[in-house]
């Protein structure tokens, strides 16, 4: 099942049997970020275009499954209507990997989902437009919208593929050579309520993308940093327990980290450097409840480690912030 975009890439080569080597398909992405590498992802497109039947665009739609694209299709699941669904797309990049840009615009009368991508090879851009359109058509198929025999579509490129393969996948002939790469629904098409729809459950699957499209931004010693912040607000903060976190052992998190020239202890103590500057900057925060929020045994310990990072001590900073921002009185007692 195509769950993200080199499995999803993956599986039209093996379904079109284009016999693309595993090394291409492996290039596509960077493991040491767990990001995408556009670059060689339309590379990669480039040469599954060399090598298949010119309608692939408009037929990569036939392998969208519901939980496609880390959950492009759920993005529809969590949406009230198309145009929910569609703003939602539009909202969430990285859940196709910033392949294409999705923009969604309403005159009053019709819905106008546009898509536009970076690709420098005209044909593969061309594609790209193509199947991002026939696949967010696919959805609405999926889920059963009533109405949309108005839609419209049109392109920018010139006509790919025989007819046929239009009326097939998009159920009409699009406009071709238009000024943007579009599908043009009827508002009341594209705000007709699902029949899946149901307030609760989408909310809390909404939940769950948003943090899921938050953890596909992230590099490793983000997600660390943050988890960091996290158990720090509550307790004091161990190796073990980010690396349980995150689901890995913990020479696998300093391994990970050893790849971004970092360990755990210096992603500590950054983060530890950057809490410690805001709350000495807050109002009303002691030097000895900052050193507790930071996970250090006592005042003593904090200091040591301030100094250590900035040549100064917490009190210096405490009080140059204090004068300036008037609060004296606390000032006066360090």
């Amino acid at each position: 099942m195509n769950r993200d975009l080199t499995s999803f890439l993956a599986q039209l080569n093996h379904h079109h049997k284009l016999a693309l080597p595993e090394i291409l398909l492996q290039k596509s992405q960077n493991q040491k970020h767990c990001q995408f590498d556009l670059d060689s992802i339309y590379h990669l497109i480039d040469t599954i275009i060399e090598r298949a039947p010119s309608n692939i665009g408009l037929k990569s739609s036939e392998l969208i499954q519901p939980n496609s694209f880390y959950g492009l299709g759920y993005l529809f699941m969590s949406a009230r209507n198309l145009l929910d669904a569609c703003q939602k797309i539009a909202q969430f990049p990285n859940f196709y990997h910033r392949l294409a840009t999705l923009s969604v615009c309403v005159d009053g009368r019709h819905v106008h989902v546009r898509v536009s991508n970076r690709a420098t090879q005209a044909l593969t851009n061309a594609v790209i437009n193509e199947a991002m359109l026939s696949i967010l058509y696919r959805y609405t198929d999926w889920l059963g919208i009533e109405n949309m025999q108005h839609t419209r579509f049109e392109f920018t490129h010139q006509k790919l593929c025989h007819p046929s393969d239009y009326q097939t996948h998009l159920h009409q002939i699009p406009e071709f050579c238009a000024r943007r790469n579009s599908m043009i629904v009827p508002l009341s098409a594209a705000t007709r309520e699902f029949h899946s729809y149901e307030p609760q459950y989408h909310e809390a699957l909404l939940y769950r993308l948003k943090a899921e499209h938050q953890m596909l931004n992230d590099t490793l010693p983000m997600r660390v940093q943050r988890i960091i912040r996290e158990e720090l607000a509550v307790s004091s903060v161990t190796r073990a327990e980010v690396a349980r976190q995150l689901g890995m052992s913990e020479k696998t998190l300093e391994r990970r980290l050893s790849e971004s020239d970092l360990s755990f202890s210096a992603v500590l103590q950054r983060t530890r450097e950057t809490l410690a500057d805001m709350y000495l900057k807050t109002p009303g925060m002691s030097i000895d409840e900052i050193a507790r929020k930071l996970g250090y045994s006592d005042r003593s310990a904090f200091t040591k480690a301030y100094k250590r990072w900035t040549g100064n001590t917490p009190s210096v900073t405490h009080i140059s912030t204090s004068v300036d921002t008037g609060h004296f009185g606390l000032a006066s007692v360090f």
